[in-house]
Parts: structure tokens; C-alpha cells; sequence
């Protein structure tokens, strides 16, 4: 029989767990298991295919026939699916550190406040050789930034899942003390004043002056889509409004920020190369145009 990897302070009878939390950890193992295969298949075809949570649980609802999946805690708290995980994960087993290929044989270092134009002239004097040479050294140096980038996330949203886990289970065991220590007290006549309703935020129609479309947003500061939606799957780290909202070129907008997001935006991709600044940049949270990008 399997065992998970949650710890309880009370073991279920023999028959309901058999009749219900086994079936239900098979299940999940075998999602698990389903999703890691094809991901490490076609990691092998295209060399590219990243092996995270977030991958495997994207993959198993496509994979799961009722459509329904599994969650990233799922596959924590069992634990033959989570050995699973760990066996093929890419960050697992990070790649050795390769020297990047320099002229000189230092690393490029850039500062943000260079002068632009006289770089250029000093390029225009290079030979075709030292060009191909400094293209490579950049290539590297983002290639392996952006791959500790990622499994770095893949570790924070494996920890952030387990300390939310602990949390509630503190909080299940502190509320039954909390109410011997704190008896409820007698209610009070007077009637409590009606709480005041926050007006909803609409969802749909034109899209409101202080949100901005995100794939927009991204596509010219030169941020990859498909890096964009794995991060906003990610808890407070790029949050994201959603609805169906039109633009007022007549475009579908489902995935917008607001001036919070856009500071978060920045935050997260600035300095990480092919990122573009914008007149806006650094988007404050303070913003009162509504952060709209102008196209150039």
C-alpha cells in the first residue's frame, strides 16, 4: 500500500483507505507518471522541454481523460510521485558552468548608463571575427543566467507550496486552543453597522483606462509570451487581472496589468537580456496614465 508524504496525527480506518485514499494516490501517481514520460520524450526531441511542476501539472490535464488533473500539492504529498518528479527534473541536475568564449577571456560586463552611441562607434571599428566572438560571450552568459533563473522558480514555488501547507496546518491546530483559551463573548445589542460593498471591477467591455493589455506589454519590451504565462501562474509573482475586456484597436484582451503589475513587471525582466525600456520604464506603482505603452 502506498504512503504519502503528508503526516496526520490520526491513521484512516483500513477500509476507507482503501476504498478511497488509495485509489486516489494510484491516481495520481499515474498522472504523474504519464505527464514526466512525455515531457522527458519530448525533451529528447527538441532538447528545450523544461521538467517542473508546473509543466507536469499542465501536462497531466491535458493528459487526464475526466480533464481534471492534479494539483502542485498532489504531487508533494505523494510520495512515489514526488520521487518520480525529482528523478527526471530538470533543475535537478544543473549543467557545469562553461567558460563563455571571449576575446579577451573575462566576462562582458555592461553597465545601463553607458553611452550608446560611442559603443556603436566602437563596434563599427571591430572586425568581423571579434563581432562574432562578443556575440557568442553575451549568447552564453544569457543562456546560462536564464537557466539558473528558471530552476531557481521551480525551487521557490516547490518551497512556497510546502510552507503554505505548514501554515495551515498550524493554524488547524491552533484554532481549537485559541477557543479554550478565548471563550466567545455574549453578543452585543446594538446591531453591527452594514458593511460598505467594494465595487466589483468589470471584466468586460472596453478595456478601463488604468489596465493595459499584457501580451502587448511584453511584445514591446521584447519579453517572450510563453515566459510570461509560466511566470503569472506563479503566486505574487507577476499578478495578472483577467477577463474579456476590448482595446481600442478592437483587439480580445483576457490578460492585463495594472500599476501594480507593471512595476512587477519591470522588476522581474529588467537587466535580463533581449529586455527593451520603454518612456515609462521603470512604472512606478504610482503611474495616473493608466501605463499605456506607446508603440514606436
Amino acid at each position: 500500500m502506498r504512503s504519502t508524504r503528508k503526516t496526520s496525527t490520526s491513521q484512516a480506518p483500513t477500509w476507507l483507505d482503501a476504498a478511497v485514499y488509495e485509489p486516489k494516490r494510484q491516481r495520481t501517481f499515474d498522472l504523474v507518471k504519464r505527464a514526466v514520460d512525455t515531457l522527458v520524450e519530448q525533451r529528447q526531441r527538441d532538447g528545450t522541454t523544461r521538467i517542473s511542476l508546473n509543466s507536469i501539472v499542465t501536462r497531466a490535464k491535458q493528459l487526464d481523460p475526466a480533464g481534471q488533473g492534479i494539483a502542485h500539492t498532489s504531487i508533494l504529498e505523494n510520495e512515489e510521485a514526488y520521487a518520480y518528479y525529482k528523478r527526471f527534473r530538470t533543475a535537478s541536475k544543473p549543467k557545469k558552468r562553461q567558460p563563455a568564449p571571449t576575446h579577451t577571456g573575462t566576462a562582458l560586463l555592461v553597465k545601463t548608463d553607458r553611452d550608446q552611441g560611442r559603443v556603436r562607434q566602437r563596434y563599427m571599428k571591430q572586425n568581423r571575427e571579434e563581432l562574432v566572438n562578443q556575440l557568442l560571450s553575451v549568447e552564453q552568459q544569457y543562456a546560462q543566467l536564464h537557466e539558473r533563473y528558471l530552476a531557481v522558480n521551480d525551487k521557490l514555488l516547490e518551497w512556497q507550496l510546502r510552507a503554505e501547507q505548514a501554515e495551515a496546518q498550524l493554524k488547524a491546530q491552533q484554532e481549537p486552543r485559541s477557543k479554550e483559551a478565548h471563550p466567545l463573548l455574549p453578543a452585543k445589542s446594538s446591531s453591527p453597522k452594514p458593511r460598505q460593498r467594494k465595487n466589483a471591477e468589470r471584466t468586460t467591455g472596453p478595456l478601463p483606462q488604468h489596465l493595459v493589455s499584457l501580451l502587448s506589454f511584453a511584445e514591446h519590451h521584447c519579453v517572450a509570451e510563453t515566459k510570461v504565462r509560466a511566470h503569472m501562474d506563479i503566486d505574487h509573482l507577476l499578478p495578472v487581472k483577467r477577463g474579456e475586456w476590448t482595446d481600442t484597436d478592437g483587439t480580445m484582451v483576457t490578460l492585463a496589468l495594472d500599476a501594480q503589475g507593471r512595476a512587477a513587471f519591470y522588476q522581474l525582466y529588467q537587466g535580463v537580456p533581449p529586455f527593451r525600456l520603454c518612456e515609462q520604464c521603470p512604472h512606478q506603482k504610482t503611474e495616473t496614465s493608466g501605463g499605456k505603452t506607446k508603440q514606436g
